[in-house]
Order: C-alpha cells, then structure tokens, then sequence
C-alpha cells in the first residue's frame, strides 16, 4: 500500500505574517485530482477561520469538494481513484 508524505512549512514575512508552503507527495497518481480538491476545501476553510470567518469543519465530498475536483480533471489532474462517501 503505497502512502502519501505532506510537508508543512511555516516561514514568518517581514509584515509581521507569515507564509505556508504546502507540498504534498503522492503515493498514487490517480489520487492527484481527489487529494487537491480536499485540500483546497481545507485551506480555504482554514483562510476564512483566520479571518475570522469560522464555519464547520469539512468533511466528505461537497459541492464546493465537486467543483474544485471537476476543475482539476478538466485541467488533466490525474484522476480515477474511489471518492469516499461524505
């Protein structure tokens, strides 16, 4: 079974921010589109947390998981692996 490795990196900004740098290492290609499409919904629930935005926590395929999942395949992500259920 093969595993997926992510890498979080924090850096702090001269403005007093700081900046994420995301990478995640794949264990299976067909897993790309279905992976990114979970992790923008994440990140972007975790963009409107921060400012001060919270909402629930995501879980499952949602519309908004679709939308970003149909645009990764439609830009040739690969693809194919089984959606769990919500």
């Amino acid at each position: 079974m093969a595993h997926d490795e992510l890498r979080l990196v924090l850096e702090a900004r001269h403005d007093g921010g700081c900046r994420l740098t995301f990478t995640a290492l794949l264990g299976e290609r067909d897993t790309a589109a279905r992976t990114a499409a979970g992790w923008e919904v994440c990140l972007e629930a975790l963009d409107a947390a921060l400012a001060g935005h919270p909402s629930s926590a995501p879980g499952g395929p949602s519309p908004q998981w679709r939308r970003h999942y149909d645009d990764h395949v439609a830009a040739g992500v690969p693809a194919g692996a089984p959606v769990p259920p919500g």
